[in-house]
């Protein structure tokens, strides 16, 4: 029998809604627990281990979830945060699959992409 494998998912709670993105656009993601959430481009950053989901902070309250996870592989390279705001260039990092010189940058320790999520529960 597999052992099913859990990940660790850092999300803002906003009034009851669950999201993950800094900045508001078409492509940010709202993720409802016990319900799989899956991007319309792209994947979703998730973490292997809780202590490095710790070690990914924002200036503002998050909680980090136990999530299952379909699709799952090692993450190379994130957009720089300067850069989220802009649909343009998710849609660009997504699909150029490659490096966006000025607009990339390496990702935190231990971060791994999934193609789709589901919030099990809340661990912090």
């Amino acid at each position: 029998m597999k052992v099913k494998k859990y990940y660790y998912k850092v999300v803002r709670n906003v009034d009851g809604c669950y999201l993950a993105s800094i900045f508001k656009h078409r492509y940010s993601l709202v993720y409802v627990p016990g319900k799989w959430t899956e991007p319309e481009i792209g994947k979703i950053y998730i973490f292997e281990k809780i202590e490095d989901a710790r070690t990914f902070g924002f200036s503002f309250p998050t909680e980090i979830w136990k999530v299952e996870a379909k699709g799952v592989q090692l993450a190379m390279f994130c957009l720089v945060p300067d850069f989220l705001n802009r649909e343009e260039y998710v849609e660009e990092f997504w699909n150029s699959k490659k490096l966006l010189l000025g607009k990339s940058t390496s990702v935190p320790l231990g971060s791994f992409v999934a193609k789709k999520v589901k919030l099990i529960e809340r661990v912090e």
